[in-house]
């Protein structure tokens, strides 16, 4: 910053004795950039409207990359993955570059020029991608091309492909030919284990054929027993198996799906992990258990990766979904013990340096008197004994039980967070137009009160009239009937009336949380200069906001607690992904100031889900609560996720957002609303099972449902009720729709902000928080 304030001042100097050529060399004479900074500094000049600097660095870019560019994109066949990205920073810069330049004609009005520029982008650079800040890739080849169209007033490829009808696949289940001769195999029999429950473990095959005979079809080492499946041969005979492995993982055709993943060229751990889901999806739930622990035996340390590239531990996941399907299934008469994957500097995403330990268990058998026990003791509560340790001593605070569980309390009775992240958006508004107006502050309909809280209505029919019986209820109103008693905000609030009214009517209380620099907010940073958690100028415009907020509200009965940041630790538009340890440690920091001047409420950290964990826990001790924002899957969050947090820093969380869309491609509206609803059900089913006096980890203290309503200006098209696949992940269909993960609607958008359709996941809430 210090040296571009620099730059601009001195060429404002050369200007009363140079010539323009020497104006615009002081402007630009930048040191050497990369790629990826060329075209940070394209993207922020185009969103300056700077032109003249847009081309300056989008030409910089494609005149110094264009051949490598060239090289990478001549290599490939298809878009790359997301965990080779990085291979193809060049293509992805240049494929931009003229994106961008698009763009800017287009702004200027130079149609023309613009059509030429996205047709290079599409024809000489279809293959890149460029990364959106709020955490995905996008093709520039379609987003170019969806500019084309607007242009020249046609339907975008994509659009039209979308409006034919699709090819679906046969709904099947899958019937083994060869089911194994055990049900639960006892790997003692055909080899032996070595250094349990160390960096050295493994498992010794002596008889490899009768380990194939017992596993059944499809399980490591039967991994050619498919072959003789004369479902097999029928199936691959129909066709039904041509096309990409990863094409199957969510479809209804489960028994093309497993015959697929048998013969995937994955890694063996990968393979089996899908394997097992399909025979889970299919019901054969002990099949499905030999798979899963096949990979906890055999192949511990297999790692996969997400689509953001972060490391995927297949052995820990194998083990929470075999406690999972045999917890929540008690006919199968039968318990995992003892299994534990832990992994030494796994926090991170070098896979390098990971350290495995591991346990795989023992799958035993319960006897009739076991099962009887578990039947009788199902809902029993775990003793927690006498408080051992408090944290603060104010309004809000957190205490420890001699059997290490954990425990929010508010004015010492019990507090477990049932909560919503609430920030209604009219339909039409966006930030990123700057168009998106204070929810707190608007009345658009001018009967002098907020619009959402206080005048939405549920339009009951789904109609998308305000019909007689459907008052105007407000948004407090439902949220109190559901049984919410939390919502969390962000950025600080406007409106302190509202909140105490939210209170003191509705019982519901305020996570108040500062971003902390999170997408440059409050530390003063542009966009695409991002955060930097060591620039003292930076560190003092956080710190002043944080203090602000917290002399503001400290004294309001509604806060529960502080929230510092919003999965700050994956780096979108700052730097802690890249200095974790510098970033946590400010953190800190903010966390020490906050309890100089406020002992009445704790310090929680939002991250995204355990990234640098360690980090953390070397750097933040002052921070009272870990927040993740965690999206795993309909099981919840799995015994690993608890039991990491518990063995690092042994602090209570929250999971500080948790959701799932209720869109799904090709399926209806109802179909998608219950999975939604099923998938938001086992989150909290989990939360529950893991807090104190219960069962699990003892140390979670609730979560945040994201979100309540349904926003629309997520894909940057803020009239359309998007169904863009934003990133894929373990949702109902593999991928997350951001613009549908509310457990309410806004109907057809025209009367926004007031219409609320009521989703399925919402009556399962009602059912469940007010029990």
């Amino acid at each position: 910053m210090k040296n571009l304030r620099f730059r601009i001042i001195l060429s404002l100097l050369i200007v009363v004795f140079f010539p323009l050529y020497a104006i615009r060399y002081t402007l630009y004479a930048d040191e050497e950039l990369s790629p990826k900074q060329l075209i940070v500094r394209a993207w922020e000049s185009w969103g300056g409207k700077d032109y003249e600097r847009t081309f300056y660095y989008t030409n910089k870019c494609i005149e110094e990359y264009f051949k490598e560019a060239g090289r990478q994109q001549m290599s490939l066949k298809a878009l790359p993955s997301t965990e080779s990205i990085d291979q193809y920073v060049a293509l992805n810069a240049v494929g931009t570059s003229y994106f961008i330049q698009g763009e800017a004609y287009l702004s200027q009005g130079k149609i023309e020029e613009a059509k030429k520029v996205f047709d290079t982008a599409i024809q000489e650079y279809g293959y890149s991608q460029n990364w959106d800040p709020r955490g995905w890739f996008w093709s520039v080849k379609e987003k170019a091309q969806a500019s084309l169209d607007k242009i020249e007033g046609k339907k975008g490829e994509k659009a039209a492909a979308e409006e034919k009808p699709k090819i679906l696949r046969p709904a099947t289940t899958i019937t083994l030919h060869d089911q194994g001769k055990e049900d639960f195999v006892d790997y003692t029999r055909y080899g032996y284990f070595k250094g349990l429950g160390t960096e050295k473990y493994r498992y010794v095959v002596k008889d490899p054929e009768g380990l194939a005979a017992a596993v059944g079809e499809g399980i490591y080492p039967n991994t050619s027993g498919i072959t003789w499946d004369p479902r097999y041969r029928e199936v691959k005979k129909e066709g039904r198996l041509k096309g990409n492995h990863w094409d199957f993982v969510n479809t209804d055709d489960l028994e093309a799906n497993f015959y697929k993943w048998a013969q995937a060229p994955e890694p063996t751990g990968v393979k089996l992990f899908y394997i097992a889901m399909a025979l889970e999806r299919s019901g054969l739930l002990r099949h499905a258990i030999k798979a899963y622990y096949a990979i906890a035996v055999h192949f511990p340390k297999s790692v996969g990766w997400t689509y953001f590239h972060t490391p995927w531990y297949v052995g820990q996941v194998a083990i929470d979904r075999i406690d999972y399907i045999l917890r929540h299934n008690p006919e199968l008469g039968a318990e995992l013990r003892e299994a534990r994957i832990f992994l030494e500097n796994g926090f991170d995403n070098n896979i390098a340096n990971d350290k495995f330990f591991v346990n795989p268990g023992k799958i035993v058998k319960l006897s009739f008197l076991d099962k009887i026990k578990r039947r009788l003791f199902k809902d029993a509560r775990e003793e927690t004994g006498k408080v051992i340790k408090q944290a603060g001593d104010g309004k809000v605070d957190l205490v420890k039980y001699a059997n290490g569980h954990w425990q929010l309390r508010v004015e010492g009775r019990p507090y477990f967070i049932k909560g919503v992240a609430y920030s209604p958006s009219k339909i039409g508004q966006s930030p990123d137009e700057g168009t998106l107006d204070d929810w707190m502050q608007a009345d658009y309909n001018n009967n002098g009160k907020i619009d959402s809280p206080y005048d939405a209505w549920v339009d009951k029919n789904y109609n998308n009239i305000q019909d007689e019986d459907e008052p105007g209820i407000g948004d407090f109103e439902l949220l109190k009937n559901m049984g919410c008693n939390t919502i969390r905000l962000y950025h600080h609030a406007s409106n302190k009336e509202l909140l105490r009214d939210l209170y003191n009517r509705y019982g519901i209380m305020v996570i108040m949380g500062d971003l902390l620099g999170a997408y440059t907010v409050g530390s003063g940073a542009s966009w695409y200069e991002g955060t930097d958690y060591e620039n003292p100028e930076h560190r003092k415009n956080m710190m002043q906001s944080v203090r602000g907020m917290v002399e503001e509200f400290k004294d309001e009965p509604y806060v529960l607690f502080w929230m510092l940041g919003n999965e700050t630790n994956y780096g979108v538009a700052n730097n802690a992904k890249e200095k974790p340890a510098s970033y946590y440690a400010f953190t800190n920091e903010v966390a020490e100031m906050i309890k100089s001047i406020d002992r009445d409420h704790p310090v929680a950290v939002c991250s995204g889900d355990l990234l640098f964990l360690d980090k953390f826990k070397e750097n933040a001790p002052s921070i009272d609560i870990y927040g993740s924002n965690a999206y795993r899957g309909k099981y919840g969050f799995g015994n690993s996720f608890w039991n990491n947090v518990k063995e690092t820093c042994d602090i209570p969380v929250i999971i500080t957002e948790y959701g799932c869309p209720s869109y799904m491609d090709g399926k209806s509206g109802e179909f998608s609303e219950e999975k939604q609803a099923e998938y938001l059900k086992g989150n909290w089913e989990d939360m529950v099972y893991n807090s104190a006096g219960h069962k699990g980890a003892g140390n979670s203290i609730g979560g945040i449902q994201f979100e309540w309503v349904d926003e629309w200006w997520k894909a940057y098209e803020p009239l359309l009720h998007d169904a863009k696949q934003n990133w894929s992940g373990p949702f109902p269909d593999g991928w997350n729709y951001e613009e549908w993960l509310g457990v309410t609607g806004q109907g057809d958008g025209q009367h926004s902000p007031f219409l609320r359709q009521l989703k399925k996941s919402y009556f399962m809430y009602q059912e469940m928080w007010n029990k």
